[in-house]
């Protein structure tokens, strides 16, 4: 028979079990599920594996957030991983963007670059076609099969509007959509007439066989090619972890960014993408995407971005409120946190 101390005693046991259950629950890391479409570019997943190098630079990886790196097709697909909770961050162009925005009515901000296009220097990706497609200049691509990532990305949105500038609309020709490492392929068995070609793949073009009509630059100048964007829920609840995040992230970028890490920077690209030395030590040289070592946005850029495809049919209207929708105010956190008022001497 038990006696009512013994009872009281087991109480207090199980109360204590529970509240240290819960405790333990409480000082979780916070798992950040992370939207990207193409590696190295998007690089986020790279810069957040387990590598020695990388997580030396890292200050709370594992103590108030781990990352979970979830693949893509193409940015706007990540659109419908938002809506349905399944994603937290994720990379956008300015049109995916506002289409999550206009369409989805999604509760998202930008908050971060992960590349965009400075307009003078550094990678832009070329649209090819064969010298013996018959295609010699823009207006030629009319009734043929261009292939595209995902209607709506950055890629997407400068062929489209460059076609539009001269006279071709939707209507005009066949999107072919398919991921970006099966285009050079697709271009030399004739199953599509033009293609965009990232800088991994330039390795798989053999150049005496192609002309490039045009590039992302020609048709849309300056401007932000991808951003990271995140919900709005998550930023609220989880600011301090977020703010420790991009911390570790512009740590890591800089890092790989820097010169003098480059062999050690390509092993870490390596490690996670099991490419060649050959297909990525392009990487964080003048021959890759522009990234801001503050991981900061273009703005201006942006805006121009959305403009464009309202131009070219792809957006039927502006994203009124622009600001209201970006909130750098973590990274700014973050790079305070690091730099303190000083600027980056990785420019």
């Amino acid at each position: 028979m038990y006696t009512r101390r013994a009872v009281s005693a087991a109480l207090a046991v199980l109360a204590l079990g529970a509240a240290s259950t819960s405790l333990a629950h409480a000082q979780q890391p916070l798992k950040i599920r992370m939207g990207y479409v193409q590696l190295p570019g998007h690089l986020g997943p790279i810069l957040f594996q387990d590598n020695p190098n990388l997580r030396a630079v890292m200050k709370h990886y594992g103590k108030s957030y781990t990352v979970d790196p979830i693949r893509f097709r193409g940015t706007t697909p990540q659109i419908q991983a938002f809506a349905a909770g399944e994603i937290d961050i994720g990379t956008q162009s300015p049109t995916s963007f506002a289409l999550a925005i206009q369409n989805a009515r999604l509760p998202v901000k930008v908050v971060a670059d992960t590349f965009y296009d400075n307009g003078k220097t550094h990678w832009t990706s070329p649209f090819m076609v064969l010298k013996d497609s018959g295609i010699k200049k823009i207006e030629d691509i009319k009734g043929k099969r261009v292939a595209s990532n995902a209607i709506g990305s950055a890629s997407d949105t400068a062929m489209r509007r460059m076609l539009n500038k001269h006279g071709l609309n939707d209507k005009d020709f066949n999107t072919i959509e398919t991921a970006f490492g099966n285009m050079p392929a697709m271009l030399f068995q004739k199953k599509v007439d033009m293609i965009v070609v990232l800088p991994q793949f330039m390795r798989l073009i053999d150049k005496s066989k192609v002309d490039t009509l045009f590039n992302i630059r020609e048709s849309v100048g300056a401007q932000q090619t991808i951003m990271w964007i995140a919900r709005q829920d998550v930023l609220t609840k989880n600011r301090a972890a977020m703010v420790d995040f991009w911390e570790d992230y512009i740590r890591a970028l800089r890092w790989v960014l820097d010169p003098k890490n480059h062999d050690k920077a390509i092993e870490a690209v390596m490690q996670f993408t099991k490419q060649s030395k050959e297909s990525v030590d392009y990487a964080f040289t003048e021959g890759d995407y522009y990234r801001s070592p503050d991981a900061r946005p273009d703005v201006p850029g942006i805006k121009r971005g959305i403009d464009q495809a309202v131009e070219a049919g792809v957006l039927k209207a502006p994203l009124k409120d622009l600001d209201s929708y970006i909130d750098l105010s973590l990274i700014e956190e973050a790079k305070k946190r690091i730099d303190g008022d000083k600027a980056s001497s990785l420019r």
